[in-house]
């Protein structure tokens, strides 16, 4: 099931609500999957079961986990972020990712098990189809391709801020600019993640076995086995979006302040809608002094936006455009077409 059903769970495309596209996530996701395997009607009515099963226990068990997530974050982002926050945020991250990916090994492994060797041959050519675009976007000039970057980071960046000044915008062109361009080393990597991916496979196919383990380790623990290039290149990308995060958060207005903690504000209601817990009370302003992560503060500017907001945003990645048929098997950082701004949960940003 790869990127798929994470991407739905942890992000939202664009003009929807949190509640419309999670609530039809399964859907979405037997749709996609049927993109990449050309499904068979048994396997489409098996997948739809263990889908809606899935949403069900990620609904119960990593929605409220979110939440608390969100409530933590918002809190910490009443007055200027630390280092320690910012960090506190990336291993949390990686705390979340781990747990969806997790939730995903058994129904998927039991899903691969079916996949014959026309799907098999079916996903290969998906696969270079796609890289073909990607090594095309690659051969763009590089110039251009960091300030189509830059322009959607800012973009992404008013969508949670509020408008930028001039002056702040363009501190956050130039921060974006200066970022790695990480697009070479990652579309290697994801050539590989294919290849080891289309193995286990057929690996599973010869054993007559579903691939729980090799699944496990693929999914769950991606850094693994993954090229020195690549490693270096999403360090220094995590390095400098740790960098710019904390550079944009000390030169926001209140104003913005607010914006923010209200956009985090409407992301937590809308998730206790999802859950059927009752809403925060949200008020005009926000009072209160920081109380450490165990109190996330409750009074916050309201107010309801349409614009969907990624519900844990990908720290390990740059803002970039994404299609909104984004790959199941994608590290969509990089997959730069269409739709707004949105940087989707992967594990191998």
């Amino acid at each position: 099931m790869g990127r798929l059903l994470p991407a739905l769970l942890l992000s939202l495309t664009v003009g929807c609500t949190l509640g419309l596209v999670y609530n039809h996530a399964d859907w979405l996701a037997l749709w996609q999957l049927d993109r990449y395997f050309d499904l068979t009607s048994t396997q489409k009515r098996l997948l739809g079961a263990r889908l809606t099963n899935i949403l069900e226990r990620h609904r119960a068990e990593a929605l409220p986990k979110y939440r608390a997530f969100l409530g933590q974050l918002q809190h910490a982002l009443h007055d200027e972020l630390t280092d320690e926050e910012v960090d506190w945020v990336f291993d949390a991250y990686v705390d979340l990712r781990t747990d969806l990916f997790e939730l995903l090994v058994e129904d998927g492994a039991e899903f691969l098990a079916s996949v014959d060797e026309r799907q098999l041959r079916y996903l290969a050519r998906k696969f270079q189809r796609e890289n073909t675009e990607l090594a095309d976007r690659l051969a763009v000039n590089q110039q251009r391709r960091l300030a189509e970057r830059a322009s959607a980071t800012i973009e992404w960046v008013e969508d949670w801020l509020g408008p930028l000044t001039p002056m702040q915008e363009e501190r956050v062109r130039a921060m974006s600019l200066a970022l790695p361009d990480t697009l070479e080393a990652w579309l290697d990597y994801r050539r590989d993640r294919q290849r080891a991916f289309l193995a286990l496979v057929r690996d599973s196919a010869e054993a007559g076995q579903p691939p729980r383990q090799p699944l496990r380790e693929w999914l769950v623990y991606p850094e693994r086995g993954a090229p020195v290039a690549y490693l270096a290149a999403r360090e220094d990308m995590r390095r400098e979006v740790r960098n710019m995060a904390l550079a944009i958060d000390r030169m926001i207005t209140p104003e913005q302040r607010r914006h923010l903690l209200a956009e985090l504000e409407d992301l937590i209601n809308d998730l206790h809608d999802l859950t059927g817990t009752e809403r925060r009370v949200a008020k005009r302003g926000w009072s209160g002094s920081r109380k450490g992560r165990e109190g996330a503060g409750t009074e916050i500017m309201g107010g309801r936006h349409e614009k969907a907001r990624s519900c844990v945003g990908n720290f390990d990645c740059e803002p970039v455009r994404v299609r909104p048929d984004a790959a199941a098997f994608d590290v969509p950082h990089q997959n730069a077409y269409g739709a707004r701004p949105l940087c989707l949960s992967a594990p191998s940003c």
